[in-house]
């Protein structure tokens, strides 16, 4: 009956003919349990488990194994909390990623190309490896975290050869204003501008890159360790739960 009843969940059976005795058949003692025979011969009718009108059982279910899908509900909300993180932060990377790709493409500038199919890629990892600890992957925290490592080395990277670059930066947004600064008619006033613009271009530009390596820092970091967290939520939810419970929650909460 409890195959039945799980076939009908899950769309993939059909509701079985109860299987009767035909009218006036007899039942030989021998063929059923004792039990069986006491209740033949007192002329009580076998127990059947109690049905609803569509035919299902009114609850298969003891109490106690009530109670284990609520400890699992419990165990299981921090791990799938985990995954709708995952699955958002991947999302945004790889939306992010496809846009930088295509203004690098339009641009002809190979550098934001090639950086847009990688953030692309990251977050294409990110929103699968999300689905992974959806299902209770054991691994899955930890290629979580390494992607986000990945993720800081890509910004570190971009950083440096930003500011690494500074200084040409600088001097191509001079050439672009010397014309302007012809214009001062005082010489003095035109070195203060070009100084002006030097100062700000090689600090601003430095500090705004560290400014940004940090921030990826922090962030990268804490979502790293925020998923190495749900290692022991993972563990705690196998440890604690009977296979078979853990298993119809999976499978429930992954469709």
């Amino acid at each position: 009956m409890e195959d039945v009843y799980f076939e009908r969940i899950a769309g993939v059976g059909e509701r079985k003919p109860e299987r009767r005795l035909p009218q006036g058949a007899k039942v030989e003692l021998a063929d059923v349990s004792h039990e069986a025979q006491e209740a033949l011969e007192a002329g009580q009718a076998l127990e059947e488990p109690e049905i609803d009108e569509n035919g299902f059982p009114v609850s298969p279910l003891r109490e106690q194994e009530d109670l284990w899908f609520v400890q699992a509900a419990n165990l299981y909300k921090p791990i799938d909390k985990g995954a709708s993180v995952a699955r958002a932060s991947g999302t945004v990377m790889l939306v992010l990623g496809l846009l930088a790709a295509i203004g690098g493409l339009v641009a002809m500038n190979m550098v934001t190309l090639v950086m847009g199919l990688i953030v692309a890629t990251l977050g294409s990892m990110e929103r699968s490896s999300g689905g992974d600890l959806a299902r209770v992957t054991p691994s899955a925290p930890n290629r979580l975290a390494l992607n986000q490592v990945l993720v800081f080395g890509l910004v570190a990277t971009y950083c440096f050869f930003q500011i690494k670059g500074v200084d040409v930066q600088t001097a191509q947004a001079l050439a672009a204003m010397e014309d302007r600064i012809q214009q001062l008619p005082d010489e003095n006033q035109r070195e203060t501008v070009r100084q002006f613009v030097q100062t700000v271009g090689d600090n601003g530009v430095t500090y705004f890159f560290i400014a940004v390596g940090v921030v990826s820092l922090i962030f990268q970091g804490m979502l790293a360790m925020y998923y190495l967290g749900k290692k022991k939520r993972i563990r705690e939810f196998h440890d604690e739960l009977p296979p078979w419970v853990s298993g119809i929650v999976k499978t429930i909460a992954t469709r």
